[in-house]
């Protein structure tokens, strides 16, 4: 009988013991998914916080601010850049620019496999992980990006400081069309004339290589296929970059724009000095009929809604800045760029691509370089930094 009330007391005990193990463990687990939630809020709040870094109003951050040494307010030089690199949208000139003052002021960028020159393709959106797959993206900060890429703005900010400077280019949309015709030899691979091409293609149809094709700023900004012909979702699309980007410049304003964003991020308009490059040269330029432009127009109808805002929001920029200074600043910038061509004696060959050739100066070259030759260059430039860094490991 005592051993039976024995075994009766330590069963007690170990079902008690037993009963406060698990009232512990349910704590437990209520502080724990408490915790989680906390950390997903933190995350949450992280993550806005990085989207609302990129809404700030472009009059805000780069005018009418007056650089150091200016009349007014001094500002500091923007070193972190991500620009969306549009097709046929003088895009491989203020490329160049990026890369020259990058490489003059010892700047990352966001390169690619070395096999290939474009995130994703054409036709995949891009993601972090494109660039996390590179050589030289662990611990280093990238800042600048400036390589084709469909866009996608979140990823894009996971590979970026928080303090980047957000960037593109739009232009006529039937001028940007033809351009990208012409020099993608569409003629010839499609075995169709420009004017056939507009006739007979669908907005939503098979683009060539994949990505290349009708509304190809929309798409670059990175409009989802089946969506290349809703007007409501190009709107939406729109919208959204207004909010992620400073400043989206104009092809068709290339002086204007390119004073804007000298003062967007607090550059001298020496860093902002172009040539024509990858560009069509006249003899190759192609004449379409008034029937076939007004086809085309209407076929383009998501560019032009996504150029139209732009073009507008510029004007607005301009006003802002005064007509006046812009006037002036636009004359210095024409000056600068002049005394460029007569310190490097450029000389402009008309071949199937307009290039400038460089009599003078070692550094005069990098103005004209070749976009493929110069991307080659700066990567094995940074692989090989990084490399002798110990930053691969």
């Amino acid at each position: 009988m005592g051993l039976f009330a024995g075994v009766i007391r330590v069963w007690s005990m170990v079902v008690w013991r037993c009963r406060v193990l698990i009232v512990c463990a349910s704590i437990t687990l209520v502080f724990h998914n408490l915790l989680l939630s906390m950390d997903h809020l933190d995350n949450k709040k992280t993550e806005e916080d990085r989207v609302v870094s990129v809404t700030i109003p472009p009059s805000l951050i780069g005018w009418p601010r007056h650089r150091q040494g200016g009349e007014g307010r001094s500002c500091t030089s923007q070193s972190n850049i991500a620009f969306l690199k549009t097709h046929k949208c003088a895009s491989s000139a203020v490329q160049n620019i990026l890369f020259r003052y990058g490489l003059s002021h010892d700047l990352r960028f966001a390169f690619p496999h070395p096999k290939v020159n474009y995130f994703g393709d054409g036709r995949i959106p891009f993601h972090a992980d494109m660039l996390k797959a590179t050589p030289w993206s662990n611990n280093i900060t990238i800042n600048i990006f400036a390589i084709h890429t469909k866009w996608n703005h979140q990823q894009v900010q996971q590979v970026m400081p928080r303090d980047t400077i957000f960037f593109t280019i739009v232009r006529e949309p039937v001028e940007q069309f033809i351009s990208l015709f012409t020099y993608y030899e569409l003629q010839k691979k499609t075995r169709m004339t420009l004017e056939q091409y507009i006739e007979k293609k669908e907005v939503y149809g098979r683009r060539w290589r994949g990505y290349l094709g009708f509304n190809q700023m929309v798409w670059d900004f990175g409009i989802r296929p089946h969506h290349l012909n809703n007007l409501t979702a190009v709107s939406e699309l729109v919208q959204m970059a207004d909010k992620q980007f400073h400043l989206v410049m104009v092809a068709d304003r290339m002086e204007e724009s390119l004073v804007l964003l000298s003062h967007l991020l607090c550059w001298d308009l020496q860093h902002l000095l172009v040539l024509k490059l990858n560009g069509c040269s006249d003899s190759l330029k192609l004449n379409i009929s008034d029937e076939s432009r007004r086809k085309l127009q209407e076929k383009l109808s998501p560019d032009y809604l996504l150029y139209r805002h732009f073009a507008k929001k510029l004007d607005q920029f301009i006003e802002d800045f005064g007509r006046e200074r812009m006037a002036q600043e636009v004359t210095r910038l024409r000056q600068l760029t002049q005394e460029l061509i007569t310190t490097c004696q450029f000389v402009k060959k008309q071949k199937e691509v307009v290039v400038y050739v460089p009599i003078s100066s070692a550094t005069c070259h990098y103005y004209v370089e070749d976009e493929l030759l110069f991307i080659k260059y700066l990567r094995e430039r940074q692989f090989m930094e990084v490399y002798h860094s110990g930053y691969h490991q």
